[in-house]
Formats: C-alpha cells, structure tokens, sequence
C-alpha cells in the first residue's frame, strides 16, 4: 500500500511561488466590487492599446453590474469580446486584473441565489388554524 500524498494548502503553496494566495469569490456581492476594480483597470490598458471599443464596452457592463450584480443576455457578449480582446493584449492575458475579471465573471454570469425561508415561517408550531 502507497503511502498518502500530502497535498501544501494554497496560502502555503502561494508562498512559496512569491505569489499572493487568490481569494475565492463565491456571493455576488463579493464578485461586484472585484469585477468593477479588475474591469477598470483592464479597460485602461485596451485604451492605451488602441481597444477603446472594447474598454467603452467592459466599463458599460461593469457599471451594469454595479447596478445589478448579473452579467447576462447583451452584457454577456460584450464581455465576452472585450475579454476576448484583453487576453490577445501582450503580458496582459496572465495578468491579475483579468484572473480577477474572469473569476468574479464567473460568479457573476450565474443568477442569485436567493434565501429560502422555511416552510413554516409565519406559521405556529401546531393546532388548529381558526
């Protein structure tokens, strides 16, 4: 029988490569301000790089999101091509401003969850209703 791999937790991991550890973006209201940061800065940089259709178009899906934290239907596309023309951007594709936009993009393109409150709430524990 082999002995068990011992697997380095990712803080531990991430210093060892002199890299910060990526902080995992699971809510909405998490990915927001992520997704306006990143989408900002990658913007400037499609600017200097003769993109600004592509920057105009991620800041207009990033001020969507401030509004309504869900990239969706027309918005969707429009990050998809300025993605798209960020990634062909040289020493921009590896960048942490677009792993930052991807990941919180990710969180973003799926609907809300929302809070389910229990079956029984605004009910009593038991009797008769009258």
């Amino acid at each position: 029988m082999a002995p068990p791999i011992q697997r380095q937790p990712a803080a531990s991991a991430a210093r060892s490569t002199g890299q910060p550890a990526p902080v995992a973006i699971r809510t909405h209201a998490e990915a927001q301000p992520v997704f306006a940061a990143a989408a900002r800065e990658v913007a400037k940089v499609l600017d200097a790089h003769g993109q600004a259709a592509a920057g105009a178009s991620l800041r207009e899906v990033a001020k969507d999101v401030a509004r309504n934290p869900v990239i969706v239907g027309p918005n969707a596309e429009s990050f998809r091509r300025s993605l798209d023309a960020a990634e062909k951007m040289p020493g921009l594709g590896s960048s942490k401003h677009l792993d930052e936009l991807r990941g919180s993009a990710k969180v973003l393109a799926t609907a809300p969850v929302q809070e389910r409150s229990s079956p029984s709430a605004g009910r009593s524990s038991g009797g008769i209703e009258r």
